[in-house]
């Protein structure tokens, strides 16, 4: 038990497609991931699928996060495989469900998360305007790198940890 209550992450299971699609179907949710757009069940199925195989092969993965018994999200690491941006990285990433927010749930997460990778390169690709994210990075200790234009409007500012922090 921590400050944010009974928090767990654990590697993705097939079932938690179906709660992650519903925390995720709201737009403000997603305003700040991608293009935007809210994405169908068989979306998360694939996601929960792709970070299964993922944690399998190289012990990482946005793992599912759960608060008090219940999916609120996931948190964990991903290589940055866009053909934009720091192409090759190794990146954080957290999403909650929108009743999540503010209570610290995230910034214990991505704690968790970093603990357990100490000294590996990292980056956090965090859309410009997100100021609550990018105020989570920095409080974890990243620091703001370069910016890129995002395919199809908008910026994303890298922020990165460890390695000199530089691209």
């Amino acid at each position: 038990m921590d400050a944010t209550g009974d928090l767990v992450l654990r590697p993705p299971e097939p079932s938690d497609a179906e709660p992650l699609h519903l925390l995720f179907r709201d737009p403000e949710v997603m305003r700040w991931i991608g293009d935007g757009r809210v994405r169908d069940l068989a979306y998360y199925e694939d996601f929960v699928h792709h970070q299964r195989e993922l944690f399998h092969t190289k012990g990482y993965c946005f793992h599912t996060l759960c608060v008090e018994g219940r999916v609120a999200g996931f948190a964990g690491l991903h290589d940055w495989n866009a053909e934009w941006g720091p192409t090759g990285s190794v990146e954080l990433g957290y999403r909650l469900g929108k009743r999540y927010w503010g209570r610290g749930i995230a910034f214990d997460a991505a704690r968790r998360v970093l603990s357990g990778v100490p000294h590996l390169p990292l980056t956090a690709m965090i859309a410009v305007g997100n100021t609550r994210s990018e105020r989570l990075a920095l409080r974890l200790g990243f620091v703001a790198a370069e910016s890129y234009r995002i395919p199809g409007g908008g910026e994303a500012r890298c922020h990165r940890r460890g390695a000199g922090t530089g691209p």
